[in-house]
């Protein structure tokens, strides 16, 4: 792949986000806030955050029969306490053994009171 146009799908709780696309970017950084009702505070721990990168095949092939390819995945738990609100890195598990895709990614996950 000689460039790639990312973006980030962020689930939690059964609701779904995406960050804008990264057009031509081989080494994309999204510096974006997402936001999630979390209704009972005390299960955020216990929450999983499902975090995937994927290629929007759109950009470059508007006849493309699949519109996204999966290029590599994050899961982690929320924070217990707002003091583990700091950023951590992940290495971003691959759907196959040969993708040749690598990177990691960096995240802070924290909960905000309304």
């Amino acid at each position: 792949m000689a460039s790639c146009n990312a973006f980030v799908e962020v689930e939690v709780n059964g609701q779904r986000q995406r960050t804008a696309t990264r057009p031509g970017d081989l080494s994309p950084q999204w510096k974006e806030t997402l936001f999630f009702d979390v209704r009972d505070p005390a299960r955020f721990p216990a929450l999983t955050v499902d975090v995937s990168v994927q290629h929007d095949h759109s950009l470059n092939d508007h006849n493309s029969i699949r519109m996204h390819a999966f290029l590599g995945r994050v899961r982690v738990s929320g924070p217990r306490s707002p003091d583990e609100a700091v950023v951590l890195r992940f290495p971003l598990d691959k759907r196959g053994l040969f993708l040749r895709v690598s990177g990691d990614m960096a995240l802070r996950l924290y909960l905000v009171a309304d």
